[in-house]
Protein backbone atom coordinates (compact mmCIF):
# COMPACT_ATOMS: atom_id res chain seq x y z
CA UNK A 1 0.00 0.00 0.00
CA UNK A 2 2.75 2.21 0.99
CA UNK A 3 4.65 1.76 -2.62
CA UNK A 4 1.65 2.49 -4.03
CA UNK A 5 0.55 5.30 -2.44
CA UNK A 6 4.19 6.97 -3.21
CA UNK A 7 3.94 5.99 -6.66
CA UNK A 8 0.58 7.90 -6.90
CA UNK A 9 2.41 10.84 -5.55
CA UNK A 10 5.26 10.64 -7.86
CA UNK A 11 2.95 10.69 -10.80
CA UNK A 12 1.28 13.49 -9.53
CA UNK A 13 4.59 15.68 -9.27
CA UNK A 14 5.42 14.71 -12.53
CA UNK A 15 1.87 15.93 -14.60
CA UNK A 16 2.74 19.38 -12.15
CA UNK A 17 5.70 19.64 -13.99
CA UNK A 18 4.25 18.90 -17.57
CA UNK A 19 1.29 21.22 -17.44
CA UNK A 20 3.74 24.33 -15.72
CA UNK A 21 6.46 23.24 -18.63
CA UNK A 22 3.54 23.54 -20.96
CA UNK A 23 1.73 26.90 -19.93
CA UNK A 24 5.20 28.12 -19.96
CA UNK A 25 5.59 27.16 -23.06
CA UNK A 26 2.45 28.71 -23.86
CA UNK A 27 3.14 32.08 -22.61
CA UNK A 28 6.35 31.98 -23.81
CA UNK A 29 5.05 31.20 -27.56
CA UNK A 30 2.02 34.26 -27.01
CA UNK A 31 5.06 37.08 -25.78
CA UNK A 32 6.72 35.66 -29.33
CA UNK A 33 3.17 36.24 -31.00
CA UNK A 34 3.29 39.75 -29.32
CA UNK A 35 6.30 40.64 -30.10
CA UNK A 36 6.36 39.73 -33.60
CA UNK A 37 3.18 41.24 -34.56
CA UNK A 38 4.59 44.78 -33.03
CA UNK A 39 7.52 44.71 -34.89
CA UNK A 40 5.68 43.60 -38.06
CA UNK A 41 2.89 47.09 -37.37
CA UNK A 42 6.33 48.99 -36.93
CA UNK A 43 7.99 47.20 -40.11
CA UNK A 44 5.04 48.56 -42.17
CA UNK A 45 4.72 51.96 -40.66
CA UNK A 46 8.57 52.39 -42.05
CA UNK A 47 8.09 50.89 -45.51
CA UNK A 48 5.02 53.49 -45.77
CA UNK A 49 7.25 56.44 -44.90
CA UNK A 50 10.20 55.54 -46.72
CA UNK A 51 7.66 55.72 -50.06
CA UNK A 52 5.16 58.33 -48.68
CA UNK A 53 5.36 61.49 -51.16
CA UNK A 54 6.82 63.68 -48.04
CA UNK A 55 10.21 64.20 -49.09
CA UNK A 56 9.39 64.58 -53.24
CA UNK A 57 7.50 67.71 -51.93
CA UNK A 58 9.35 70.93 -52.51
CA UNK A 59 10.17 73.12 -49.69
CA UNK A 60 10.14 70.23 -46.78
CA UNK A 61 12.01 71.85 -44.05
CA UNK A 62 11.84 69.82 -41.00
CA UNK A 63 10.45 66.22 -40.53
CA UNK A 64 10.10 64.60 -36.99
CA UNK A 65 8.84 61.41 -36.82
CA UNK A 66 8.63 57.95 -34.41
CA UNK A 67 8.81 54.91 -36.87
CA UNK A 68 12.19 54.75 -38.68
CA UNK A 69 15.22 53.64 -36.18
CA UNK A 70 16.82 56.28 -37.38
CA UNK A 71 14.36 59.10 -35.67
CA UNK A 72 15.85 58.67 -31.94
CA UNK A 73 19.26 56.81 -30.44
CA UNK A 74 18.91 53.34 -30.31
CA UNK A 75 19.78 53.20 -26.28
CA UNK A 76 16.30 55.97 -26.34
CA UNK A 77 14.18 53.36 -28.05
CA UNK A 78 12.38 51.56 -25.33
CA UNK A 79 9.32 52.17 -24.01
CA UNK A 80 9.42 54.66 -21.09
CA UNK A 81 12.50 56.17 -21.95
CA UNK A 82 13.65 59.81 -21.94
CA UNK A 83 14.42 61.28 -24.82
CA UNK A 84 17.53 63.46 -25.28
CA UNK A 85 17.33 64.32 -29.31
CA UNK A 86 14.55 64.04 -32.27
CA UNK A 87 16.48 63.55 -35.43
CA UNK A 88 15.59 65.42 -38.47
CA UNK A 89 14.22 63.24 -41.34
CA UNK A 90 14.37 65.68 -44.23
CA UNK A 91 16.13 64.27 -46.79
CA UNK A 92 15.56 67.28 -49.51
CA UNK A 93 19.34 68.99 -46.89
CA UNK A 94 22.46 67.56 -45.82
CA UNK A 95 22.13 69.71 -42.94
CA UNK A 96 19.78 68.20 -40.27
CA UNK A 97 17.66 70.15 -37.86
CA UNK A 98 16.92 68.18 -34.52
CA UNK A 99 15.39 68.56 -31.97
CA UNK A 100 17.05 68.30 -28.21
CA UNK A 101 16.07 68.63 -24.63
CA UNK A 102 19.33 68.39 -22.45
CA UNK A 103 17.75 68.81 -19.18
CA UNK A 104 16.67 65.05 -17.65
CA UNK A 105 13.05 66.63 -16.06
CA UNK A 106 12.64 68.32 -19.24
CA UNK A 107 12.41 65.39 -21.27
CA UNK A 108 9.23 64.00 -22.52
CA UNK A 109 9.41 60.10 -22.88
CA UNK A 110 9.64 57.35 -26.00
CA UNK A 111 6.22 55.38 -25.41
CA UNK A 112 5.20 52.28 -27.21
CA UNK A 113 1.98 51.17 -28.69
CA UNK A 114 0.27 54.15 -29.29
CA UNK A 115 -1.34 55.38 -32.11
CA UNK A 116 -2.17 52.41 -34.43
CA UNK A 117 -0.09 50.14 -32.21
CA UNK A 118 3.25 52.69 -33.11
CA UNK A 119 5.48 54.39 -30.95
CA UNK A 120 4.78 58.04 -29.89
CA UNK A 121 6.75 60.71 -27.61
CA UNK A 122 4.60 61.49 -24.11
CA UNK A 123 4.96 65.22 -22.99
CA UNK A 124 3.70 64.96 -19.21
CA UNK A 125 1.65 68.74 -19.67
CA UNK A 126 3.93 70.22 -16.67
CA UNK A 127 7.40 70.90 -18.11
CA UNK A 128 8.27 68.34 -21.23
CA UNK A 129 9.47 70.11 -24.23
CA UNK A 130 11.64 69.19 -27.01
CA UNK A 131 13.75 72.74 -28.26
CA UNK A 132 14.82 73.00 -32.26
CA UNK A 133 17.39 75.63 -32.56
CA UNK A 134 18.47 76.63 -36.06
CA UNK A 135 14.65 76.07 -37.66
CA UNK A 136 14.98 78.35 -40.83
CA UNK A 137 11.64 78.98 -41.19
CA UNK A 138 11.09 82.22 -42.96
CA UNK A 139 9.03 84.36 -46.04
CA UNK A 140 4.82 84.39 -46.30
CA UNK A 141 4.52 80.40 -47.03
CA UNK A 142 4.04 78.36 -44.03
CA UNK A 143 2.35 74.16 -43.80
CA UNK A 144 2.38 72.20 -40.81
CA UNK A 145 1.17 68.86 -40.21
CA UNK A 146 1.10 67.70 -36.99
CA UNK A 147 0.03 63.61 -35.51
CA UNK A 148 -1.28 64.01 -31.74
CA UNK A 149 -3.31 62.45 -29.17
CA UNK A 150 -4.23 64.27 -26.05
CA UNK A 151 -4.05 62.52 -23.04
CA UNK A 152 -6.34 65.21 -20.77
CA UNK A 153 -6.48 68.98 -20.73
CA UNK A 154 -4.58 70.50 -17.50
CA UNK A 155 -5.09 73.99 -18.46
CA UNK A 156 -4.43 75.46 -22.15
CA UNK A 157 -1.53 74.02 -24.16
CA UNK A 158 -0.11 74.34 -27.23
CA UNK A 159 1.40 71.84 -29.55
CA UNK A 160 4.64 73.61 -31.37
CA UNK A 161 5.77 77.28 -31.38
CA UNK A 162 8.41 79.16 -33.51
CA UNK A 163 9.82 82.74 -32.01
CA UNK A 164 13.15 84.27 -33.04
CA UNK A 165 15.13 84.75 -29.86
CA UNK A 166 16.92 87.96 -31.32
CA UNK A 167 13.34 89.75 -32.06
CA UNK A 168 10.51 88.29 -30.10
CA UNK A 169 9.72 87.10 -26.77
CA UNK A 170 5.72 85.84 -27.43
CA UNK A 171 4.91 83.54 -30.42
CA UNK A 172 1.29 85.07 -29.80
CA UNK A 173 1.98 89.32 -29.72
CA UNK A 174 5.25 89.50 -32.12
CA UNK A 175 5.33 89.32 -35.44
CA UNK A 176 7.30 86.71 -37.33
CA UNK A 177 5.94 83.49 -34.82
CA UNK A 178 3.21 80.79 -34.73
CA UNK A 179 1.76 78.88 -32.31
CA UNK A 180 -0.36 75.32 -34.32
CA UNK A 181 -2.03 74.21 -32.62
CA UNK A 182 -3.56 76.30 -29.72
CA UNK A 183 -6.22 74.29 -27.56
CA UNK A 184 -7.77 76.62 -24.73
CA UNK A 185 -10.82 74.02 -24.64
CA UNK A 186 -13.00 76.35 -26.21
CA UNK A 187 -13.97 74.31 -28.62
CA UNK A 188 -11.48 74.48 -31.05
CA UNK A 189 -8.13 74.16 -32.22
CA UNK A 190 -6.36 77.37 -33.46
CA UNK A 191 -3.53 78.62 -35.31
CA UNK A 192 -1.96 81.94 -33.60
CA UNK A 193 0.57 84.00 -35.99
CA UNK A 194 2.12 87.62 -35.60
CA UNK A 195 -0.51 88.81 -32.49
CA UNK A 196 -3.45 87.94 -34.85
CA UNK A 197 -5.61 85.02 -34.37
CA UNK A 198 -5.90 83.12 -37.63
CA UNK A 199 -7.40 80.19 -38.42
CA UNK A 200 -9.79 78.04 -36.23
CA UNK A 201 -10.96 74.55 -36.74
CA UNK A 202 -14.35 75.59 -35.69
CA UNK A 203 -15.89 72.23 -35.10
CA UNK A 204 -15.22 70.74 -31.18
CA UNK A 205 -11.69 69.04 -31.07
CA UNK A 206 -11.26 65.50 -30.32
CA UNK A 207 -10.88 64.80 -26.53
CA UNK A 208 -8.97 62.84 -24.23
CA UNK A 209 -7.18 59.66 -26.35
CA UNK A 210 -8.82 60.24 -29.35
CA UNK A 211 -6.04 60.61 -32.38
CA UNK A 212 -5.96 63.42 -34.62
CA UNK A 213 -4.03 64.95 -37.69
CA UNK A 214 -4.14 68.61 -37.31
CA UNK A 215 -2.80 70.96 -40.24
CA UNK A 216 -2.52 74.88 -40.95
CA UNK A 217 -1.47 76.16 -44.05
CA UNK A 218 -0.36 80.38 -44.72
CA UNK A 219 -0.23 81.05 -48.25
CA UNK A 220 0.68 84.35 -48.48
CA UNK A 221 -2.98 85.71 -48.88
CA UNK A 222 -4.68 83.40 -45.98
CA UNK A 223 -4.77 81.03 -42.94
CA UNK A 224 -6.56 77.70 -43.22
CA UNK A 225 -6.98 74.97 -40.76
CA UNK A 226 -7.98 70.98 -40.80
CA UNK A 227 -8.43 68.76 -38.27
CA UNK A 228 -9.31 65.08 -39.48
CA UNK A 229 -12.71 65.40 -41.27
CA UNK A 230 -13.40 68.73 -39.99
CA UNK A 231 -12.16 72.26 -42.34
CA UNK A 232 -11.44 75.54 -40.38
CA UNK A 233 -12.94 79.01 -41.89
CA UNK A 234 -10.56 80.64 -44.10
CA UNK A 235 -9.10 83.78 -42.36
CA UNK A 236 -7.71 86.29 -44.66
CA UNK A 237 -3.86 86.85 -43.24
CA UNK A 238 -0.08 87.35 -44.46
CA UNK A 239 2.43 87.09 -41.99
CA UNK A 240 5.87 87.13 -42.50
CA UNK A 241 7.59 84.46 -40.58
CA UNK A 242 10.88 84.74 -38.84
CA UNK A 243 11.63 81.65 -36.76
CA UNK A 244 14.60 80.17 -35.46
CA UNK A 245 13.60 78.51 -32.56
CA UNK A 246 10.80 75.97 -32.29
CA UNK A 247 9.49 74.56 -29.10
CA UNK A 248 7.60 71.28 -29.07
CA UNK A 249 5.15 70.33 -26.51
CA UNK A 250 4.31 74.14 -25.69
CA UNK A 251 3.91 77.58 -25.99
CA UNK A 252 6.47 80.28 -25.54
CA UNK A 253 5.58 83.33 -23.75
CA UNK A 254 8.95 85.03 -22.42
CA UNK A 255 9.60 81.13 -21.83
CA UNK A 256 8.13 77.94 -22.17
CA UNK A 257 4.34 77.63 -20.88
CA UNK A 258 1.14 75.68 -21.48
CA UNK A 259 2.79 72.84 -21.73
CA UNK A 260 0.97 69.72 -23.44
CA UNK A 261 0.12 66.73 -21.96
CA UNK A 262 -0.06 63.78 -24.31
CA UNK A 263 1.18 62.23 -27.71
CA UNK A 264 2.84 63.41 -30.38
CA UNK A 265 4.06 61.20 -33.22
CA UNK A 266 4.64 63.26 -36.36
CA UNK A 267 5.69 66.79 -37.39
CA UNK A 268 5.91 67.69 -40.59
CA UNK A 269 6.64 71.50 -41.74
CA UNK A 270 7.42 73.19 -45.25
CA UNK A 271 8.55 76.59 -45.78
CA UNK A 272 5.44 77.55 -48.33
CA UNK A 273 1.64 77.05 -48.19
CA UNK A 274 1.15 73.62 -49.86
CA UNK A 275 -1.47 73.63 -52.69
CA UNK A 276 -4.41 71.27 -52.63
CA UNK A 277 -2.97 68.16 -54.49
CA UNK A 278 0.28 68.32 -51.73
CA UNK A 279 -1.79 68.80 -48.84
CA UNK A 280 -3.92 65.78 -50.07
CA UNK A 281 -0.94 63.54 -50.70
CA UNK A 282 0.44 64.26 -47.14
CA UNK A 283 -3.03 63.57 -45.71
CA UNK A 284 -3.23 60.66 -47.20
CA UNK A 285 0.00 59.46 -46.27
CA UNK A 286 -0.57 60.46 -42.50
CA UNK A 287 -4.00 58.74 -42.45
CA UNK A 288 -2.61 55.49 -43.96
CA UNK A 289 0.36 55.21 -41.28
CA UNK A 290 -1.78 55.56 -38.31
CA UNK A 291 -5.10 54.40 -39.36
CA UNK A 292 -7.00 58.47 -39.21
CA UNK A 293 -10.09 59.28 -40.87
CA UNK A 294 -9.69 61.94 -42.80
CA UNK A 295 -12.32 62.40 -45.24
Amino acid sequence: MKKNINSNKAFSLIELSIVILIIGILVAGVTSSSRLVKRMKIMSAQNITKSSPVPTIKDLTLWYETSLDESFDNAEESDATPITSWFDMNTQSSYKVNGSQPTLANKPKYTENVINGLPSIFFDGVDDHIIVNSAGISGKGLSIFIVSQRKALGTFQGLISGINPATMNDEASNAGGFQAFYDGNGGAYITLSGGVWYSAVAQTVPRDNVPFIASTFFNGTNNIGYLNTNVGSTVAGAPIFNVDRLYIGSRYVNNPTQYYWGYISEIIIFNRGLNTEERLAVTSYLSKKYAIKVS
